[in-house]
């Protein structure tokens, strides 16, 4: 009988991480109302999994409601950090590999015309358990 692994909620984990590293918050929806010093959304959008590994697409989008240098500076920052956690890990699981294809750019989103928004894309690849 084959080992079954088992993976993180790596979305949660990343999203918890951001927030303290970044001191913005962040989830995967959101908020009812903007806060002033601006926030990050994640959104997990894809990914493979192997029976030892899982590779995680999250979008990331920064949002500021004056500033789109800020937004910018937000989403760099998160990329940054999701680049330095390659061999080391996130709360407690290894990550393997990380990696950001595109960088950062300014995107903005026709719902929210006065809100600047900055958009990337990060990858980890997390080291399952076996169970």
């Amino acid at each position: 009988m084959a080992e079954v692994t088992r993976f993180p909620d790596t979305l949660d984990l990343l999203r918890a991480y951001l927030a303290d590293r970044l001191g913005v918050p962040a989830g995967t929806r959101l908020p009812a109302t903007w806060p002033a010093g601006g926030f990050l959304e994640l959104d997990r959008t894809g990914g493979v999994r192997t029976r030892l590994s899982e590779d995680v697409q999250i979008d990331l989008a920064a949002w500021h409601p004056r500033s789109g240098a800020t937004a910018e500076r937000i989403a760099g920052e998160a990329v940054s950090e999701v680049l330095a956690l390659e061999g080391g890990r996130l709360g407690g699981w290894q990550v393997l590999d990380t990696g950001n294809p595109g960088g950062v750019a300014s995107r903005a989103d026709e719902r929210f015309p006065d809100m600047a928004r900055a958009i990337a894309m990060v990858r980890l690849r997390v080291r399952g358990v076996s169970r």
